[in-house]
């Protein structure tokens, strides 16, 4: 996909253990976070939006992870605004 999304993503933290067959991880799971895709050939600015202000960032062609959503700097979305 092109542009900005958000996808959940499973995670396993470091502390997970494995117990009679099962695995424990109290910080891992199902976690929200937020995607840019560029579908064109070269690298690109895009501007990311938080709470806690606007950041440029030159990103590849295909997806590059932002950041969680809900922690952090919570990446609430992006564009583009032009070549690196």
């Amino acid at each position: 996909m092109c542009g900005y999304s958000q996808e959940v993503r499973s995670y396993n933290s470091i502390l997970s253990l494995s117990l009679l067959g099962q695995t424990l991880d109290p910080f891992g799971g199902q976690k929200v976070v937020s995607v840019y895709g560029h579908c064109g050939p070269t690298n690109v600015k895009i501007v990311t939006e938080s709470p806690n202000g606007n950041r440029y960032v030159c990103v590849p062609p295909g997806d590059s992870w932002l950041g969680f959503v809900n922690q952090g700097d919570r990446i609430t979305g992006a564009y583009y605004v032009g070549l690196c």
